[in-house]
């Protein structure tokens, strides 16, 4: 593969990761208005069944975005010439940093439900 190539090839695998992180924003957002609007107004059932969802689609787009880091790393190792000490061309840059900002992100979304369900309890 020559270099124009893996740079065309990582490039498109960089878009699926952007891709895969438009729908995370999709799903929170989505999860943090139905928390905030009718919460409160939902049973425990309803509410176990919603953040289910939520939880594991969050978590597929996550594990689909690191798939395509991966698969631009993998396309970059056939360039030579890339600078890996330049912290944005690594991937384990990558990789750590959207799992912990995304994990969390699931996370605090949940507590965020579970706070507006037990308001009237403080």
């Amino acid at each position: 593969m020559s270099e124009a190539e893996a740079f065309e090839v990582a490039a498109a695998w960089v878009a699926n990761a952007i891709t895969a992180f438009t729908i995370y924003i999709s799903f929170t957002f989505a999860y943090l208005t139905v928390a905030f609007v009718a919460g409160n107004k939902l049973s425990r059932f309803q509410t176990i069944v919603v953040s289910i969802m939520f939880a594991l689609s969050a978590a597929s787009s996550i594990f689909s975005m690191i798939n395509s880091l991966m698969m631009w790393e993998s396309a970059l190792s056939h360039v030579e010439n890339i600078d890996r000490s330049y912290f944005f061309n690594d991937p384990l840059f990558w990789y750590t940093y959207m799992m912990a900002i995304l994990g969390g992100g699931i996370l605090v979304s949940l507590y965020f439900m579970w706070n507006v369900r037990h308001h009237k309890e403080r």
